[in-house]
């Protein structure tokens, strides 16, 4: 069985087609029985109603204020994704998780932002003493590929030590975005390295490597984010 469900804490992993024949059932739609029975025998499913510690997770997902996109990238080429749901009474990450599973996290809106800082591992960096740097959308790709090889001769090619970091890591390259129905949308990239933080600008083919730091990118997570009155309009 590919679901595993905490009971107490409420912490639920999940094969994707769980997951999709949760929000089947949840929706009162048909569903696999198969999975619908793993869901009841994990607990997900308790006497024909939803677990209590999930509801707030599925009332964001289902009726949505706003819609998150999560996406990360290391240098040794690990994703990490996931999409993220909130709604007036609670928010709900569904990511990636290990033996291809997703993690289902719930969090109540008011720490929406520590999850995320937590989620794409924000932590305190000095800002280093470096300039601006702009690159094509095509570099930027070689910069942050998989391969140490290949950042190599990127770094290389693009000349100045301020992108060294990348050559050996450990990086992270993340972004975050936010849906707001109908058409609204705001996002933020950063690349995080061991000695700089870079805001990502992308604009017309080009890259904008901005250095910044955590205090900046946490100021700026908390604005693409809905305030409680937002919350309240749905």
């Amino acid at each position: 069985m590919t679901v595993l469900f905490d009971t107490v804490t409420g912490r639920l992993r999940l094969s994707a087609d769980h997951w999709e024949a949760l929000l089947s059932w949840s929706q009162g739609r048909s569903s696999p029985d198969r999975q619908t029975a793993d869901l009841r025998t994990a607990g997900v499913i308790d006497q024909g109603h939803l677990h209590t510690s999930l509801v707030p997770a599925f009332g964001a997902a289902l009726e949505p204020v706003i819609t998150l996109a999560v996406e990360q990238s290391d240098d040794e080429g690990v994703r990490i994704d996931g999409t993220g749901w909130v709604g007036p009474a609670g928010g709900a990450f569904l990511l990636d998780a290990p033996d291809e599973l997703r993690e289902l996290v719930v969090v109540h809106p008011a720490m929406l932002p520590a999850t995320l800082a937590r989620i794409v591992a924000l932590g305190p960096r000095e800002r280093g003493a470096t300039s601006s740097r702009r690159h094509s959308d095509a570099a930027m790709g070689a910069l942050l590929s998989a391969d140490t090889r290949a950042r190599r001769a990127a770094v290389n090619e693009a000349g100045g030590d301020s992108l060294s970091d990348l050559i050996d890591g450990p990086w992270n390259h993340w972004s975050i975005r936010a849906q707001w129905p109908p058409d609204g949308q705001h996002g933020l990239a950063v690349l995080d390295t061991v000695q700089q933080m870079w805001l990502i600008e992308r604009s017309a083919g080009m890259s904008l490597l901005r250095p910044t730091d955590p205090t900046e990118v946490w100021r700026l997570l908390i604005r693409i984010l809905p305030t409680d009155d937002e919350l309240a309009v749905n």
